[in-house]
């Protein structure tokens, strides 16, 4: 063969292997801000991190030298671009015997090189049925550890770090880390080869196998304070008969710092953050479900605490939380040792999108933990410590003006027993009794079968489904159906944080927190000269609040602790810090009319979390039976008291 020949095949082959190279020559970006999980992100991009990479907190140094924006080098296990070289250099060689022992080494090296494609190993594909043996190399080296700082923040791993893999909208099985160097290795079910595999990285959080066919689970993030997890995901294409797999993941956190103004070595916690994710197989995704607590932070130093947050776009307004000390609590048939937490006031977490997710130095969060912003007057509604503070009355709606606002008193009562009106629903002027999820906020998500959702609509016969969200949306902390949402429009009381507790929340308030019985006593106040000439309700004490012996708690009867007049119990509410529920009673429909039932011998409040479309969650309050949560119908016309 001619040289101008020999020279012309190799330049057909080299623009063939050209030609099926992808569009861009650069790797994908290992940034975590322009990573995107929209991309394409599958095993025949060319990726010079030779598999699996996290993408990093921060921008990440190019090993080559080039920034991520600028492109990197095209990697040199680009097996298809070896291939048709080794096919080119064949076809010189071939007709020259002199060169066939130098071109058969030569061809030998680079098929090698074509085997180890962007540097993955060659496994043997193992089939039993519709199971398969894969391996997942990591680019990173090293153990799962998050070392925050500014800058550049890598994630890496540790063996026995778990990846989830999902296949065909379901739980496909899980990989392994086999060692502090990698790789992910594990058997697999595909159960649809057209059909991508997706990865899930849940770093330190993976506690359990899932069974086959499982759409969906949930972790929780709220204990970092010796580890910060992560959570990233990504996705590789399928091929049939192929064993390793390369795929870049992306974050769906963020990391937070969070700036103390006071140092402290004791443990740290930032309140009412959402703390729950779902990582969901079928839609392909992790999102934060809507459970709220407090996260505690990790401890870089006495002052600088880091947190991994899930994203939102929601603004969240929040406590901070300080360690305090270890003391001995004593109450009626208990002596415990328990941490005591000061609570301070001020944290506002801005909104975390996935463009928006390292917040350190002049973007850090500052805590205020200095003497004068501490508050302690809260009512703490989880076993994580995680604390809110109630209205200041109920919530109140005027039908001819549209307004919400808060009783002026606690005890304060609207409507009362001589409330008695036909089928038109043509309620009084001022109303505080409401039909769960009755806002006058109608979302298109709920369906045209959510009839009856204005503040004054009462109920109908069989139509418990009617009234607000139904399904699996129930109420939401952060939707407009949940009465916090109007309060918040409305910004009741300085606040736009209201919301609705959770049921679990309640069970806590009443049933788990410390001395939880001995923190709460029913009263009775004395109105002379108005009819009835007593009101009845309950009261419930904060945290650090100790009965000095003037209040009968552990009891339920409405006259165990009577109060001469309002004044005196206002006066005495405001100096311990508690709140008041009047035994407000409830409207219903009978024989046609809506009635106002069992004021003064019991109070019913909504609680956030739906139950069916039939019933939801209250607490209810009753001077005979004591208090607990119950599930009522949705039509029925509860009193709502906010929390933040």
């Amino acid at each position: 063969m001619k040289t101008t020949e020999k020279l012309k095949a190799f330049a057909i082959c080299a623009a063939i292997a050209l030609a099926l190279l992808p569009a861009t020559m650069k790797a994908q970006n290992d940034t975590f801000f322009r990573s995107s999980f929209g991309d394409n992100i599958d095993n025949r991009d060319i990726d010079i991190t030779f598999g699996l990479m996290n993408d990093p907190f921060g921008e990440a140094p190019s090993p080559y030298g080039f920034g991520p924006s600028q492109g990197d080098p095209l990697p040199l296990g680009s097996g298809l671009l070896i291939m048709l070289t080794v096919g080119a250099g064949y076809a010189i060689a071939r007709s020259k015997r002199s060169l066939k022992k130098t071109s058969a080494l030569l061809m030998a090296c680079l098929m090698t090189l074509t085997f180890t494609q962007c540097g993955k190993k060659l496994q043997t594909i193992t089939t039993n049925g519709e199971t398969v043996s894969i391996t997942l190399n990591v680019g990173n080296s090293g153990r799962h550890i998050i070392e925050p700082g500014p800058g550049y923040v890598p994630i890496t791993y540790e063996a026995g770090d778990v990846m989830y893999v999902s296949n065909g909208g379901s739980y496909a099985g899980k990989l392994t880390c086999s060692d502090d160097n990698g790789p992910f290795v594990g058997d697999i079910v595909v159960n649809n080869p057209a059909d991508d595999l997706y990865f899930y990285f849940l770093g330190g959080l993976e506690t359990k196998d899932l069974e086959s066919g499982t759409t969906s689970l949930t972790v929780d993030i709220s204990d970092q304070g010796s580890k910060l997890p992560v959570l990233s995901m990504g996705r590789a294409e399928y091929v049939e008969g192929q064993t390793t797999f390369t795929c870049n993941l992306t974050n769906k956190c963020a990391l937070v710092e969070f700036d103390f103004a006071e140092g402290t070595n004791k443990k740290v916690k930032i309140s009412n953050m959402l703390c729950e994710a779902k990582i969901d197989f079928t839609n392909n995704s992790i999102t934060p479900t809507e459970k709220l607590d407090a996260i505690s932070l990790y401890s870089f130093n006495n002052t600088e605490k880091w947190g991994i947050l899930l994203l939102s776009d929601v603004e969240r307004k929040s406590m901070g939380m300080v360690y305090n000390r270890t003391m001995n609590y004593s109450y009626t048939g208990a002596d415990v040792e328990i941490d005591i937490y000061d609570y301070y006031d001020g944290v506002t977490v801005p909104a975390l999108s996935d463009n928006n997710n390292f917040l350190y130095g002049n973007n850090a969060i500052t805590v205020d933990n200095s003497d004068n912003n501490k508050n302690n007057r809260v009512f703490v509604v989880s076993a994580n410590g995680n604390a809110v503070r109630f209205a200041p009355g109920n919530l109140m709606y005027r039908k001819s003006t549209g307004e919400w606002s808060f009783m002026e008193h606690q005890y304060d009562v609207v409507e009362t027993t001589s409330v008695e009106v036909g089928e038109d629903y043509a309620l009084q002027d001022v109303v505080d009794h409401f039909g769960w999820g009755c806002t006058g906020f109608q979302d298109s998500q709920y369906g045209i079968s959510q009839n009856y959702y204005m503040p004054y609509s009462t109920n109908h016969t069989n139509s418990n489904a009617y009234y607000g969200p139904t399904g699996s949306h129930g109420l939401s902390v952060m939707n407009k159906s949940d009465w916090g949402a109007v309060a918040n429009d409305a910004n009741l009381g300085g606040h736009d944080d209201w919301r609705l507790l959770t049921k679990d929340e309640c069970d806590y308030l009443l049933k788990y927190r410390l001395n939880a019985f001995g923190k709460r006593a029913s009263a009775q106040i004395y109105k002379p000269n108005i009819d009835p000439y007593y009101q009845n309700g309950m009261m419930f004490f904060p945290e650090d609040w100790i009965n000095d012996g003037t209040i009968n708690t552990y009891v339920t009867a409405w006259n165990n602790n009577r109060f001469d007049d309002f004044t005196a119990l206002a006066t005495f509410l405001e100096s311990n810090g508690a709140i008041y529920l009047p035994a407000a009673g409830y409207h219903e429909v009978t024989s046609g009319k809506m009635k106002v039932k069992s004021i003064n011998s019991g109070g019913y409040y909504w609680l956030s979390t739906y139950y069916s479309d039939v019933a939801a969650c209250c607490w209810y309050i009753s001077g005979s039976s004591g208090i607990d949560v119950k599930f009522k119908a949705r039509s029925l016309g509860y009193s709502v008291r906010l929390a933040r």
